[in-house]
């Protein structure tokens, strides 16, 4: 998988591309935020492809670092089937799920 950072204003935005079906990628990606100071992270699932059990932990770790260091992490561009994942694993409800990034953006202010 893939990560690219870039800011939007105070949000750190995370693009994942790719199978999340391993988590050291986005808990390295999301440590490094958190430890840089980020409290505002979004990570945009446009890109992703797969999203399995392990993907689904690797989220649920990150939201609770994140949470443990005052920050708060919000989805969005999730494609339904990964929704459907999320759902499934009964993970939908710990994430707010946005369907277009200025919206995800602005939610945090």
């Amino acid at each position: 998988m893939d990560i690219t950072v870039r800011q939007a204003g105070t949000v750190t935005i995370l693009d994942l591309k790719g199978q999340l079906t391993r988590g050291s990628e986005l808990d390295q990606a999301t440590t490094k935020q958190l430890s840089g100071g980020s409290k505002q992270i979004l990570l945009n699932m446009d890109g992703l492809t797969l999203l399995n059990s392990s993907g689904i932990t690797s989220l649920k770790t990150a939201q609770q670092a994140a949470r443990s260091n005052g920050a708060i992490i919000k989805l969005v561009h999730i494609e339904d089937k990964l929704l459907q994942v999320l759902k499934l694993a009964g993970m939908d409800g710990a994430f707010e799920i946005y369907k277009d990034e200025t919206t995800a953006v602005n939610s945090f202010k």
